[in-house]
């Protein structure tokens, strides 16, 4: 059993063209494969944040309800979190 050989030959500015054509097709398709995975990462990571700052204002906000009071400096980062995630 004999592989054949693919004939190489020479290469003309129509063929030259098409293989461009196909290499920068493979790239943009390979560019918005690796957007997509880097766009729902870095989604992942922003809900994960907004969920743990979420968890600590609720924290805060509990400490303030139970009546053991807040200084200073929990109520500003209080505030902080509240414009952070958005809530009124």
């Amino acid at each position: 059993m004999v592989k054949q050989q693919e004939k190489r030959g020479i290469v003309t500015r129509k063929r030259a063209a098409e293989l461009m054509q196909n290499i920068r097709r493979e790239n943009v398709k390979r560019h918005n494969e690796y957007a997509a995975r880097s766009k729902l990462r870095e989604s992942q990571v922003r809900a994960q944040r907004v969920a743990t700052m979420q968890a600590e204002l609720d924290r805060l906000h509990h400490a303030a309800v139970r009546g053991t009071g807040l200084d200073q400096i929990r109520i500003n980062r209080m505030n902080a979190l509240k414009e952070v995630i958005g809530k009124p």
